[in-house]
């Protein structure tokens, strides 16, 4: 006999959508689920320092928001990773999340680009 409740789980954790959109200077892919849960990934390319001396790494002078698409209404999980070697710290979980850039050598204005992973919800 089927068992209503495990069909009823998968059906609500396929995937109900996926496609690409663009938001700030980020473009996201993702993948809404129709249990509210959203998987995304994507990259920007900016201009940016890392020179302020923290301890023995460098950071940015300031933080940055990652823009997200409207759809977002949360965010449980991001990750950053910058090109040419430096990683991120996520500051702020909030929407749009911030996150500081670090590296173990100071750099002057450079383009770099940052590729991010996140997993949230979605409406």
């Amino acid at each position: 006999m089927l068992n209503m409740k495990k069909l009823l789980t998968k059906i609500l954790n396929c995937a109900y959508t996926k496609g690409t959109t663009t938001a700030g200077s980020v473009t996201w892919e993702y993948r809404k689920y129709a249990n509210g849960t959203l998987e995304m990934w994507g990259s920007a390319t900016t201009t940016l320092a890392i020179s302020t001396a923290s301890g023995s790494l460098y950071t940015t002078a300031s933080t940055y928001d990652i823009a997200m698409p409207s759809f977002v209404t949360g965010v449980d999980f991001i990750t950053a990773e910058l090109s040419g070697g430096g990683w991120a710290d996520i500051t702020d979980m909030t929407n749009p999340p911030k996150l500081r850039l670090y590296a173990p050598t100071s750099f002057g204005s450079a383009s770099r680009t940052l590729r991010y992973y996140m997993k949230g919800t979605w409406v």
